[in-house]
């Protein structure tokens, strides 16, 4: 056969006559041939389209300009087919063809949007059963309770006046609980400025919060707490909207160059030394900063400047129920107000969880609360007014009875006084509690960490056991004296409460000579994580319409 000629689109042809045409094409009615009304193939076509796409699209007159371009160039092979079959090569015959061939496409589509539902579901089903499956396995649960993190939140941020914004510090992956987690709830409840330590840390943030929380990713302030450490590319925090806080005259002096190079102003935080002696400008670069004030930043744009307080803590209860701020911290308030008092119109940043209980005075315009969530206690000796929000939980591997003068663990540093029942638990320093020697009792060297065995007796009564560790912790297993807990209750399987039952976070780092946020920073990721929402804390409308992210405007 010879090729077929490039279809004229001023006629229609058959392969035996020529014949005029409009550029509408004509419908086959009884009115048109004199016989009964007929449906042309193109309208029996149209029938098989779903009707928006029936009626919106393809019912459009055929000069319609897109319906022009989609039959334009229609595809060999459905001329060859028209041609073959002996059909006449018509306009309306290839734009059934044509419908007939989108039809095929939609029922494609459809079919393969379907099954990529399905499969979704399915396997978000295997992964639910997955999880649920790497959850009885594992050696280790921490339970992450949002509910009463919320709480938290509220209370510490009722703490605060109307005037006082509060921010969130969510460093070291939320102290170890996930960072992307944590922001997604406090952003839920109105939270909209973040600190953070590491440049990465704020470039993961940001980029996780684009993925997961697109309405609200960009208009979340993101703080980075090293500022723009030396070596590092401006850019980064700027692609990231990333605002850096500036701890010397050398990073402020970095960051207004590179504004300039951009010819831009870009936003950062001041922290000045009020008597920490650790992060900020001391006196001689406030000075110096000062003395050349345009030179130094004047292109860039101070959110506020802020410092830290190193016994914030240290405080004293009134009468009243108040708290009296200890010396230091009052020494340093006073440090601080001499160094706003040099920047007018610049608001300011002293206080942090601590300081919550602490006067009005203290609190200022942001407030950079942390400790507050996670529910650590905010004053040295104080009753604690949050609720705990983490809890981890260990299992009884199995259990052995060791006689008198029998070694436990490496080294060796336990040694049975008496036969003792010991059981093993499947978490060790390598999943997060510190390593401790745990040693004999008559040497003075009575182990401080213990654990609880909770369980129901026969009544239905909750009965607990405190039991010490005994032995040295190992990397992966503890060991601890179950001797004085029933049978019953001390079965391989048997739950185990490192923290909770009693056992605060403050009460767990205690028992390792630390505090909780070095214990809690430091759960591993072999723990099995998991996290719960509490029905009596409803979640708060999303207020998606103001941006704190001073990147933004």
């Amino acid at each position: 056969m010879p090729p077929i000629a490039p279809l004229d689109r001023s006629r229609s042809t058959t392969p035996a006559q020529s014949q005029p045409t409009t550029s509408t094409p004509q419908r086959t009615t009884a009115a048109t041939t004199g016989g009964p009304s007929q449906t042309t193939a193109r309208d029996a076509a149209r029938e098989q389209l779903p009707p928006p796409l029936r009626e919106n699209v393809l019912a459009r007159p055929f000069d319609n300009n897109m319906l022009r371009a989609k039959l334009a160039a229609p595809p060999l092979s459905q001329v060859n087919s028209l041609v073959m079959s002996g059909k006449a090569v018509t306009r309306e015959g290839l734009e059934a063809a044509h419908i007939a061939d989108l039809v095929a496409r939609i029922d494609i589509s459809v079919t393969r949007t379907t099954l990529e539902r399905q499969n979704r579901a399915a396997d978000a089903e295997q992964e639910a059963h997955l999880q649920a499956q790497l959850r009885e396995a594992a050696g280790a649960i921490a339970t992450v309770d949002l509910g009463a993190m919320r709480r938290n939140y509220r209370a510490g941020v009722a703490k605060l006046g109307d005037n006082v914004t509060p921010t969130a510090v969510i460093k070291a992956n939320g102290y170890g609980l996930g960072a992307t987690k944590l922001a997604q709830v406090l952003i839920e409840e109105g939270c909209k400025d973040f600190f953070v330590a590491r440049i990465g840390e704020a470039v993961d943030l940001r980029k996780s919060l684009r993925a997961r929380f697109p309405e609200m990713a960009d208009k979340v302030a993101i703080n980075v707490l090293d500022g723009n450490l030396a070596g590092a590319d401006p850019q980064l925090l700027i692609d990231h909207k990333i605002t850096p806080v500036l701890n010397s005259l050398q990073q402020v002096k970095e960051w207004n160059a590179a504004a300039r190079e951009r010819r831009t102003a870009l936003p950062a935080i001041l922290q000045f030394d009020s008597g920490m002696h650790r992060a900020g400008m001391p006196n001689e670069d406030l000075e110096a900063l000062l003395a050349d004030q345009k030179a130094n930043m004047g292109s860039i744009k101070p959110q506020f400047i802020m410092t830290h307080l190193a016994k914030s803590d240290d405080a004293t209860k009134r009468p009243d129920g108040t708290f009296q701020a200890g010396e230091a911290t009052e020494q340093q308030l006073a440090n601080f107000k001499a160094i706003t008092a040099r920047f007018p119109f610049v608001k300011a940043s002293i206080g942090a969880s601590s300081t919550v209980l602490l006067d009005p005075k203290f609190h200022m315009d942001y407030v950079r609360l942390g400790g507050t969530f996670h529910a650590q206690d905010p004053i040295d000796g104080a009753d604690n007014p949050y609720q705990q929000v983490l809890t981890l939980k260990s299992k009884i591997a199995q259990v052995r009875t060791v006689p008198p003068g029998g070694e436990i663990g490496y080294g060796g540093r336990f040694i049975a006084t008496r036969p003792t029942d010991v059981a093993t638990i499947p978490i060790g320093y390598a999943d997060g509690p510190p390593r401790a020697p745990n040693g004999n009792p008559a040497d003075g060297k009575e182990s401080p960490v213990h654990v609880i065995i909770k369980a129901r007796d026969e009544a239905g009564r909750d009965v607990s056991f405190k039991c010490p560790m005994i032995g040295a912790t190992s990397m992966d297993m503890s060991t601890i004296d179950v001797t004085h807990v029933p049978e019953k209750y001390r079965h391989a399987g048997a739950e185990v409460t490192l923290m909770g039952d009693g056992i605060t976070p403050n009460d767990f780092g205690g028992m390792y000579g630390t505090n909780p946020s070095e214990t809690q920073t430091k759960l591993s990721p072999r723990i099995f994580m998991e996290y719960k929402e509490s029905a009596d804390v409803p979640k708060r409308p999303l207020d998606t319409a103001a941006s704190a992210n001073a990147w933004a405007a």
